[in-house]
């Protein structure tokens, strides 16, 4: 009789059962190890297979609901020649399947220029053939400068929206072509509160996202906590520090109203200069003068160029 010796925890000295048994086990875990990966690469096999025979828009989630083609999510880019640049994106986009292919409907689109701007609105409408955005509904544009703006409408596009039909399908074999200037428009009721304290009333705002100029345009009326401006036009540059108004421009401080055709501010020095049929009054008294130079610090007036009636100044 044969006695097999106990293994030794010292040396693991295995006996010949154990040994095979222990082969045994490593080969079936081998196996398995084996049977799992066949099985992981058949899935991944299939499921890349299933993605290239599955229509593009089951991958990007897009549904089918009546006539359009619903997207989840969507993400837009938009390009102008001068280097401007929007992305859009939004909680849905509806594209028409018996329509224009380039024209979406988007549903809360979020808008962000290439200067940080960002502009919002419960719907819009965005054609990639002509880079052309339109903003319906509640719009806020809020600035990196800290203005704030709300208007009916918003557009971003190289032509006057205001003869201008964002909907309009793109003629036939157009190719998508970036926009000129990049512009955001703001249109119909614009109410801008502006981070100096300053808040203004227009039609129309136009705001140039390369060179920073805002422009509004249309019965504009801009208050401040002392002085009423209002004029047919009124240019801002970005930080405010300088302002250009023209067209009927009435500037009412106090007791004292004074008007010209078109009007300079300068923040720094904080005197407005006034030119072209200037007409000052005051209580009882009026002059007229070509030119005008009005400190808001020390409230003093001080008429230029063909003086008629007497030099006001403030009390």
């Amino acid at each position: 009789m044969t006695t097999e010796a106990p293994v030794s925890p010292k040396n693991n000295v295995f006996s010949l059962p154990q040994f095979t048994l222990r082969n045994m086990r490593i080969n079936l875990l081998r196996r398995g190890l084996l049977l799992a990966a066949a099985i992981s690469a058949g899935l991944f096999g299939g499921f890349l297979g299933l993605s290239l025979l599955l229509p593009k828009q089951d991958l990007q989630k897009q549904l089918i609901v009546g006539n359009d083609l619903v997207i989840s999510n969507p993400r837009f880019i938009g390009h102008s020649e001068s280097g401007g640049k929007i992305t859009i994106v939004a909680e849905k986009a509806l594209r028409s399947i018996n329509g224009n292919a380039a024209v979406v409907s988007l549903v809360n689109p979020h808008v962000t220029s290439a200067s940080g701007a960002d502009l919002v609105a419960k719907t819009g409408n965005w054609n990639q053939e002509t880079q052309e955005l339109e903003l319906i509904d509640n719009v806020v544009y809020k600035n990196t400068n800290g203005d704030n703006s709300t208007s009916d409408k918003a557009y971003w596009m190289a032509d006057d929206p205001r003869t201008h039909d964002v909907k309009a399908p793109a003629p036939k074999n157009a190719m998508k072509k970036p926009m000129g200037q990049p512009l955001i428009w703001l249109m119909g009721n614009v109410r801008l509160f502006r981070e100096s304290g300053e808040n203004l009333t227009s039609t129309l705002a136009i705001w140039n996202d390369k060179t920073q100029i805002l422009d509004t345009q249309g019965s504009v009326v801009l208050t401040s906590e002392e002085n009423r401006v209002t004029a047919n036009s009124i240019k801002f540059d970005r930080l405010g520090s300088h302002a250009y108004a023209a067209g009927g421009v009435t500037v009412t401080s106090k007791n004292v109203t004074a008007q010209s055709e078109t009007l300079d501010y300068d923040n720094k020095t904080k005197t407005m200069y006034g030119f072209g049929n200037i007409v000052i009054t005051s209580g009882g008294n009026s002059a007229s003068a070509k030119s005008y130079e009005y400190n808001l610090d020390t409230k003093r007036v001080v008429l230029k160029g063909q003086v008629n009636g007497l030099m006001v100044k403030e009390n």
